[in-house]
């Protein structure tokens, strides 16, 4: 066998090798994915809620005096609970999602209104194939007072 053969099949094996490699990552990432698709849905049903609720929901934030930023943020996520942080911030042209819901004053009218913001992280795979985690949020009600029909 001369050279150029033995250095093609070296080469071909660690082609394949590779390939085998990037196939287990991409399987591993699918089954992350679908995991982490799973778990929304999940939270969604748990944190679900009903249709006079959340127009009693969004009645209150437009009476209140909550930042533009937090009403954008609450009108959103009675449209799309589970939310993804960085669609939010996106779709809602919020900076910082985190500050617009944690910070004092925001904190402060969201208790006022008998509500709380809450982030579950899920396992996210970023643009670049990275992994890591991103927050998606949720609205809950803290008391009863949207129960009423």
């Amino acid at each position: 066998m001369s050279n150029t053969v033995g250095f093609n099949i070296m080469i071909f094996g660690v082609a394949a090798m590779q390939f085998t490699e990037q196939a287990r990552f991409v399987e591993h990432l699918t089954q992350r994915l679908t995991d982490s698709r799973s778990k929304l849905n999940l939270l969604k049903q748990h944190y679900h809620l009903p249709e006079h609720v959340k127009r009693n929901i969004a009645i209150s934030v437009v009476a209140s005096d909550a930042s533009d930023a937090l009403a954008r943020l609450l009108a959103y996520l009675l449209d799309n609970p589970g939310a993804r942080t960085d669609h939010i911030s996106r779709d809602c042209a919020i900076g910082n999602v985190s500050d617009t819901h944690r910070k004092k004053r925001a904190l402060l009218v969201l208790d006022r209104l008998g509500l709380a913001v809450k982030c579950r992280e899920l396992p996210a795979c970023n643009r670049f194939g990275g992994l890591g985690t991103i927050g998606h949020l949720f609205i809950i009600t803290v008391d009863n007072r949207y129960e009423d029909n």
